[in-house]
């Protein structure tokens, strides 16, 4: 259907809303559009040049949001745009690594309960229904993300 609208009328891809952000930007901030944007670079590379009125980028927007995949795709359609920045002077680095920062604050304050509970070494080792340690759990857990960190 995307493609049939983009066919009919290419015009719309160009299009802006009132905060200058077109359908690029828009996809770029919904992981579930992934593929919508996909389509949309392919049928014009140029849009990963276009920025809003505060002079983010569809990259820009994608790596504020964790948009793994969108992110290298737009960078393999549009290399230069890794250099863009924004009204505040920041690069696509300098907006991942401050969402990175807030995240990590936010796990961190996750995070105090569960080192409070392994300081007092009383239920370290006990284990659950399925016969794992907290320990195990977590173990488990980062190979889940190192997959798809890697993959």
């Amino acid at each position: 259907v995307i493609k049939r609208l983009i066919h009919h009328n290419p015009d719309l891809l160009k299009e802006v809303d009132n905060s200058h952000r077109t359908v690029l930007h828009h996809a770029a901030s919904l992981k579930e559009m992934s593929l919508i944007a996909k389509i949309l670079l392919k049928k014009d590379s140029s849009l990963c040049y276009q920025v809003d009125m505060n002079g983010h980028s569809a990259l820009h927007i994608a790596v504020t949001e964790g948009n793994v995949d969108l992110v290298r795709e737009i960078l393999n359609y549009g290399k230069d745009c890794i250099e863009m920045v924004d009204n505040d002077g920041r690069n696509a680095l300098h907006l991942a690594v401050n969402n990175a920062v807030q995240i990590f604050d936010r796990i961190s304050r996750r995070i105090k309960p569960i080192l409070l509970l392994i300081m007092s070494r009383r239920m370290i080792n006990n284990r659950d229904n399925n016969g794992k340690r907290p320990l195990d759990i977590a173990v488990d857990n980062m190979a889940k993300d190192e997959r798809l960190f890697l993959g």
